[in-house]
């Protein structure tokens, strides 16, 4: 089914909808939102899924998954050197054969393949790498060591493994919740009318010197934000 059919269905749905009222249309609309969000939503737990095999594969020694692995990367460079050819002329556009496209699609399966299986190692040196760090900030006396930046310096090679951006995540203040506990007479003393309201804090605490209670609603409000567990970078020593 090509996109035009699928766009002329769909204009004929709503069509059928609106003739009913227009709020059946809005229910459609909110629906395929929802089913878009959910088909996105398994890609992403598919590709986490695909991720996780390939760490326990490894981490159980799966000779079947790490020769399929194997196979992969060293099929991969024959698939390259049969596509160079194309990128001879880059600044010369042309139509592909049948081939050919079939050959580029070839590469890009093993490519999307190659994505997951390295994503798996990198997130498990990651994990290696950050346990390491947290042990050692850990025997230090370290309150949080899993939220201390460090390094790992490898100087036969010439890099470093790097956590950075590590830290305590940042509380984050639940502006409707606190609207709803304050109630909408101490809410719209608290305010400032702009395009939107904006919470005034300078207002908010003047407003609590007054009423100490509102020192309390404000901390109900608050969402401790997630730890930051930090990056991991490799950086030139």
């Amino acid at each position: 089914m090509t996109s035009s059919t699928i766009a002329t269905t769909e204009s004929d749905l709503k069509s059928i909808l609106a003739a009913h009222g227009d709020q059946y249309v809005l229910a459609y609309d909110a629906i395929k939102e929802q089913v878009t969000a959910d088909a996105r939503a398994a890609h992403v737990t598919n590709r986490k899924a695909r991720v996780e095999a390939f760490k326990q594969a490894v981490a159980k020694r799966d000779r079947g998954a790490l020769a399929k692995a194997n196979k992969l990367f060293q099929g991969y460079m024959r698939k390259v050197r049969l596509n160079a050819e194309l990128s001879e002329n880059m600044d010369e556009p042309r139509v592909l054969t049948t081939v050919e496209a079939r050959n580029l699609m070839d590469e890009m399966l093993d490519i999307k393949e190659g994505k997951d299986t390295l994503a798996a190692r990198e997130e498990e040196v990651k994990r290696l790498a950050f346990n390491h760090l947290t042990e050692q900030f850990a025997a230090a006396g370290e309150e949080n060591p899993q939220l201390v930046n460090g390094s790992i310096d490898v100087p036969e090679l010439g890099y470093r493994f790097s956590r950075e951006g590590a830290g305590p995540g940042e509380a984050k203040l639940n502006e409707k919740s606190l609207r709803f506990l304050v109630g909408e007479d101490v809410w719209s003393q608290i305010t400032t009318q702009v395009t939107t309201e904006v919470l005034d804090m300078g207002k908010l605490m003047a407003e609590a010197t007054r009423h100490p209670v509102l020192l309390e609603h404000l901390r109900s409000s608050l969402q401790v934000g997630d730890d930051k567990l930090g990056r991991l970078n490799v950086r030139p020593l």
